[in-house]
């Protein structure tokens, strides 16, 4: 088992979120949000709400929408424990320009996690080096 820390070196900056207030009086408003069924017209619980997928683009191949339950949705994302999983090495002649397109991450050993992360890091990434591959 190895542990692993990823730290963004550069990431775009946003502003700040938009904080709603009251025209005349200048204070903080609450936002409040319902879910109504467009059906029936009755308001809808957090159980009764459903993920709604839209295909791509017009007619594609896919169903014109599919509606999952959340229960379903979080049924897939625990299927895997959350981390990192390696799934093989490609030749570094087969990266693409594309696949570098977005900020870098820079990865690094996280010996406070798991001890002999820094020894299994660097075989890791010496036999990496010398198959001339990328993981």
């Amino acid at each position: 088992s190895i542990a692993v820390e990823v730290f963004n070196l550069v990431q775009p900056a946003s502003a700040p979120p938009h904080v709603p207030v009251h025209a005349l009086t200048n204070r903080l408003l609450r936002k409040e949000t319902r879910t109504v069924d467009v059906e029936t017209g009755a308001l809808l619980t957090s159980q009764d709400r459903v993920t709604v997928f839209r295909p791509p683009k017009p007619g594609s191949r896919f169903p014109p929408t599919l509606r999952v339950s959340r229960a379903a949705v979080a049924a897939v994302k625990d299927v895997f424990p959350p981390g990192l999983q390696l799934l093989g090495f490609k030749p570094r002649a087969s990266l693409r320009d594309h696949h570098q397109a977005e900020h870098a991450s820079f990865v690094r050993p996280d010996e406070r996690a798991v001890a002999g992360s820094a020894a299994a890091f660097k075989a890791l990434l010496d036999a990496m080096v010398r198959a001339d591959a990328v993981a």
